[in-house]
């Protein structure tokens, strides 16, 4: 069965085999699609960057960091649009249709098999998921009587006393601390 992580996993295998060639046999790759090879850095440091991005890929559906595939969803439709628009307005040669198509249709695929696993396709705050923030600490549980109720205040009050006490303290310390010293020479 096909999961999101899975998805990740392909992307990212696909990344490495179109960056590691572009970084080692560069003339060839650019022939291969009909593109000029670049004279400049910048097509060495973009095929160094897909390598990188395709091992993040890898290791975070590893781990299954869910939030970097939504975030990775986003992306890829973006940059493909992009892409596509660079084509249409004449910045791009066609010849780069085939790998952005595969890339928007993975980011389509990653988003679909996200939201049949329950997740959101796009990474949401965490206060929109249900209007809950999943990292809040639980409350505690109301007391259920007065005697309860009572004992709650009396440890809360003597937290507080216990916490006055130590930033006193605290204080006298750097007071203390801070007079000049008389040495003796």
């Amino acid at each position: 069965m096909m999961t999101a992580a899975r998805s990740m996993t392909f992307f990212g295998v696909y990344l490495l085999l179109i960056g590691i060639p572009q970084v080692l046999f560069p003339q060839a790759f650019y022939s291969a699609f009909q593109v000029p090879t670049p004279s400049d850095h910048t097509a060495f440091i973009l095929a160094s960057v897909t390598i990188a991005l395709g091992f993040y890929y890898i290791i975070c559906a590893a781990h299954e960091v869910t939030i970097f595939y939504q975030a990775s969803v986003v992306g890829r439709l973006f940059v493909s649009s992009m892409a596509f628009y660079s084509v249409m307005n004449g910045m791009a040669a066609p010849t780069i249709i085939p790998h952005f198509a595969i890339e928007f249709v993975s980011a389509l695929m990653t988003g679909w098999l996200l939201w049949g696993e329950g997740h959101s396709p796009v990474p949401l705050p965490p206060r929109s998921r249900g209007g809950k923030d999943r990292h809040a600490r639980p409350a505690p549980p109301e007391p259920e009587s007065e005697a309860e109720r009572q004992r709650a205040l009396d440890a809360d009050r003597a937290l507080m006393v216990a916490e006055s006490a130590r930033i006193a303290r605290n204080s006298r310390m750097m007071r203390h601390a801070s007079r000049p010293s008389a040495t003796t020479d």
